[in-house]
């Protein structure tokens, strides 16, 4: 933009504005192509703080970005239809020493590309740096591509969450999955959330600092362990189906328990929660209803429960229902039941 005399009044603004106008365009790619416009444009955008790529198809055009970038990065937000594990791990390996606020790398597989473009990662694991000045890292990969995380000198120091999601826990990581989000490896973590992926056998979380843990589709668990004095809200969802695996829980200041699995509380073990409020489970009422329903012991203080029953067979034990519900939740005031039933029918 000009004036009558031909003078870019645009370009005559100080460059920490015109780097905030940068910072307004949809995508980084957008605000590089303004380097044509004039020598002053020229490396404008090698110095925002955030950087965002949509709809990429070529990662190795991410990675020549963050080449010439050279200003700590505050958000990386990436979103690829390219599952290359070399070249996902580059850009780790370059964006790590300059992180210092928030990434979302999200690989996408268009669905007329799944079987093509997925099978190049398929097997294939990327080690995952150390992202020592991060705050959040949220990294969502192809079920089939394999994570190997950083030795146990690693520190991320700043982190406060952490999402996992589409991948595997390689069995040739240095450090456990466990001692990597526990106080040892994350001393700030807060939230932390795992889904859909394959994990080690043994799950030990021991933190100081979590506040919430969300566990979703997770395969390959045989023992959970979570030790959380701080943590507030907990939710699992289908991470214990086959087998009979051991939990053993410890959260005295829980409030929020969601719980959505096949398990048997023989192998369950609760500990000091008398602040839990809010109660959500999904039982088996036949077959497991004599492992299940006695869980409802360790919540005596929930006021919220609700209550999602499966009644896959024909049996005479309802009264055991009605007589958990009356005497192991004496300070419920709201209860919601949620019944899959097989031609079943229900009286008062």
């Amino acid at each position: 933009m000009a004036d009558g005399g031909g003078y870019d009044l645009l370009t005559a603004l100080p460059d920490d504005v015109l780097r905030l106008l940068l910072a307004r365009l949809p995508s980084t790619a957008e605000a590089a192509r303004t380097s044509v416009l004039s020598r002053r444009w020229r490396s404008l955008w090698t110095n925002l703080p955030q950087l965002r790529f949509a709809d990429v198809t070529d990662l190795a055009r991410v990675a020549a970005v963050l080449r010439h970038h050279s200003a700590p990065v505050l958000l990386l937000r990436i979103e690829s239809s390219d599952p290359a594990p070399e070249k996902i791990a580059a850009v780790l390996d370059l964006v790590a020493p300059r992180l210092q606020g928030k990434l979302h790398f999200d690989i996408i597989t268009p669905g007329n590309q799944n079987s093509a473009a997925g099978a190049a990662g398929i097997g294939a694991a990327i080690r995952i740096p150390c992202f020592e000045k991060a705050t959040e890292v949220t990294i969502r990969l192809l079920r089939g591509i394999g994570i190997r995380l950083p030795p146990p000198s690693g520190v991320f120091a700043r982190l406060t969450a952490l999402s996992l999601s589409h991948c595997r826990l390689d069995d040739q990581s240095q450090r456990d999955l466990g001692g990597a989000v526990s106080s040892e490896g994350c001393p700030s973590l807060r939230e932390l959330r795992i889904r859909d992926a394959d994990v080690v056998s043994n799950l030990a979380i021991r933190s100081e600092s979590l506040r919430l843990v969300q566990l979703s589709r997770l395969e390959g668990i045989r023992q959970l362990t979570i030790s959380a004095p701080a943590l507030t809200e907990l939710d699992l969802y289908a991470c214990l189906l086959w087998g009979m695996p051991m939990v053993d829980i410890f959260a005295p200041a829980l409030g929020t328990l969601r719980w959505v699995d096949f398990f048997r509380s023989s192998s369950v073990r609760f500990r000091a929660m008398p602040n839990v409020h809010t109660l959500a489970v999904f039982v088996m009422v036949y077959g497991y209803v004599s492992h299940s329903l006695p869980l409802l012991q360790y919540f005596t203080e929930a006021r919220d429960v609700r209550l999602s029953l499966v009644y896959s067979s024909i049996s005479s034990n309802d009264k055991l229902l009605v007589e958990a519900v009356k005497d192991e939740l004496p300070a419920i005031e709201i209860l919601f039941l949620r019944l899959l039933t097989e031609g079943h029918t229900f009286g008062p």
